[in-house]
């Protein structure tokens, strides 16, 4: 039986050097990118209340690189961060996102995979996928613990 086939929308590269001392500094608009990101990762972590969170929100600050498109964004953590218990899977955190109106368009869901950060997933309730992750101030998290 053939396999189905999977068509995602254009890949986007942020990057970061895994070593400043041996690479130089990225440019501008990668270091942006990644910076949003981890902002946006860190608003999402602060209210979850799990073993690990502490090591999963020092992981933000060695964010080394942001693969894909912004509804599954690979993240590709720097060596020297620290390893988090936290089990395979998303982390306990709710994290709706909201349009001008107050209105839910999606959720923010954020993996761990073997003790690490790997994904920021966007999943989204609209006809039309995402083209951008979310302002900071359209994100509404609360713990998962507190339902």
């Amino acid at each position: 039986m053939p396999r189905p086939t999977l068509t995602l929308p254009p890949l986007t590269l942020l990057t970061r050097p895994a070593s400043v001392a041996r690479v130089s500094d990225p440019s501008p608009d990668v270091r942006i990118g990644i910076e949003s990101t981890a902002a946006l990762l860190r608003h999402v972590l602060q209210a979850a209340r799990v073993p690990g969170i502490v090591e999963l929100m020092a992981q933000v600050d060695h964010l080394g690189s942001v693969l894909g498109p912004v509804t599954m964004l690979r993240l590709g953590v720097l060596a020297g961060a620290p390893r988090s218990g936290y089990p395979n899977g998303p982390v306990q955190v709710d994290a709706e996102v909201i349009d001008a109106a107050g209105e839910s368009v999606g959720e923010l869901l954020v993996w761990v995979e073997d003790g690490f950060l790997s994904t920021l997933d966007f999943a989204w309730w609209t006809d039309e996928p995402p083209t951008a992750l979310p302002d900071i101030d359209r994100v509404v998290v609360t713990s998962a613990h507190a339902r």
